[in-house]
């Protein structure tokens, strides 16, 4: 098959503007923590016999074990068929190949070129795939090119093994990363579990979206937890370092295990104690202000050794292992971070407060985002009253938050091909209370500026609240243009 040259990709999906996880009205953060019930969790024998019923129910099943391994053949047997290329390669990467990943999870695969391979782009796999789905009666569906993202990928589904996947091409270092993850896995069996109950507790809580939520990736979340077991006492996991083959110049993991795995049981923590503990030490311990996350030398670094403490994001700092001046989880602003401390507390307080089964339930209950902000005609205010909507989500960005565009304020269709005017959001944090009343030159415009390269108004600033104002005329009731 001949690879095709793109200046469009044709399957190039748009990110999404991110739907914000947390709203700044919606975090409150505990300073103190009741300790009054955790002795009495701890000596309970019912919390861990709980988590280890729910590790069993998310593992993967034989079956759907079976259906990932039919994947990867199927995939390579589709690129071997389509490229002649005998350098390609590809291999599993991330949660599946390191044993952390839960039931019905996509799987992610690289494919390596070696060199001056044919394969160079996301934009010609995303071809091939595509091509293959109209050769093939049971091919791939659902094909999205990502190319802009900061590790570009193709997205697939197999609707006959119902498996859904992620391609990226040439990531060698996320091999580096299953790998270090799956020793880890097989040094201790509580590593497992822990791992899976709170990649589950994440996900429901929409926690590890880095791209649609603006919080942190499950890699990031999984570092957090090695090395919140790497700082117990005694340690349950070593550093990296010490899982590395000194021997030689480059990264090279040991093979032999032994030593670990006796240095683990040693910690005579059930995994019960461990998932309190882990919530507890995120939620009211972790120093958010001064401390790093480092997996890589299983312990915790100072900001200011590193130089992040005044980089932008850093309320949160986890180093990434084989890259030590990155920061995992600059991907979560400041109110992210918060919003992911208070998360940490809720939990804690649940499993502290609640019998177990009841808390587990309520912990891992999904999160649900709050309902778009729409004004329906019964809610238009008088020309004189502006309407007030208490949150800190611009009105209009709530409306269009699927369009692949820039944003621009709802406007009113224009009617006998002359321009009309669009509504101003007016931020209520900086209008006065004496200067509520209604002021045109801020309300109105002229839709034919937004084509001319003019500077949208300034109703993005973030804030609290907003007065939401509207034409007099009743004909030019603010309509979407984008519905």
């Amino acid at each position: 098959m001949e690879l095709l040259g793109f200046d469009y990709c044709p399957f190039e999906s748009f990110v999404s503007p991110k739907r914000k996880r947390f709203l700044t009205k919606s975090i409150h953060l505990q300073s103190n923590v009741n300790l009054e019930n955790i002795a009495k969790i701890r000596g309970s024998e019912e919390l861990t016999k709980e988590c280890w019923k729910l590790f069993k129910d998310l593992k993967p099943s034989p079956e759907e074990n079976f259906r990932r391994e039919q994947f990867i053949i199927k995939l390579k047997t589709i690129l071997k068929n389509s490229i002649q290329d005998k350098n390609l390669d590809l291999f599993v990467f991330g949660s599946t190949e390191s044993r952390l990943a839960i039931h019905q999870s996509d799987i992610d695969v690289c494919i390596v070129t070696r060199g001056n391979g044919k394969l160079r782009s996301t934009c010609q796999l995303a071809y091939i795939l595509h091509s293959c789905m109209q050769e093939l009666r049971n091919g791939m569906k659902r094909i999205t090119c990502v190319p802009r993202a900061r590790v570009p990928i193709v997205k697939m589904w197999d609707p006959q093994l119902n498996i859904s996947g992620d391609i990226n091409i040439n990531n060698d270092v996320a091999k580096l990363n299953t790998e270090m993850l799956h020793l880890f896995v097989k040094i201790d069996p509580r590593v497992r579990a822990l791992g899976l109950i709170i990649k589950y507790w994440a996900k429901q809580r929409s926690l590890n979206d880095a791209v649609g939520c603006g919080t942190i990736t499950s890699y990031t979340l999984s570092c957090m937890i090695v090395n919140f077991l790497q700082t117990r006492k005694p340690c349950l996991l070593p550093s990296m370092m010490e899982l590395n083959d000194r021997r030689t110049n480059n990264i090279h993991f040991l093979t032999d295990l032994g030593n670990f795995q006796k240095n683990s049981f040693q910690n005579k923590s059930s995994l019960g104690e461990l998932l309190l503990d882990f919530f507890r030490y995120y939620g009211f311990v972790y120093d958010y202000k001064e401390s790093v996350v480092s997996v890589r030398s299983g312990t915790l670094l100072d900001k200011r050794s590193k130089g992040w403490n005044m980089d932008m994001n850093n309320s949160l700092c986890v180093e990434e292992p084989f890259n030590t001046s990155r920061n995992l989880a600059n991907t979560a602003d400041d109110t992210s971070v918060k919003g992911l401390q208070s998360e940490f507390q809720r939990a804690f307080r649940l499993l502290s407060e609640y019998p177990a089964l009841q808390a587990l339930s309520i912990l891992n209950e999904a999160f649900q985002f709050p309902s778009e902000i729409h004004v329906s005609d019964s809610l238009y205010p008088s020309p004189d009253t502006p309407l007030f909507i208490d949150s800190d989500v611009n009105p209009w960005q709530a409306e269009a938050e699927s369009f692949p565009g820039p944003y621009y304020p709802p406007q009113t269709m224009p009617i006998n091909d002359r321009n009309s005017n669009f509504v101003y959001y007016i931020p209520d944090e900086v209008t006065s209370q004496e200067s509520r009343s209604r002021q045109p030159s801020y309300q109105y415009s002229q839709t034919g500026d937004l084509y001319y390269g003019k500077k949208p108004p300034w109703h993005y600033m973030p804030c609290k609240s907003w007065l939401v104002w509207y034409p007099v005329q009743d004909d030019f009731r603010p309509v979407n243009m984008f519905q």
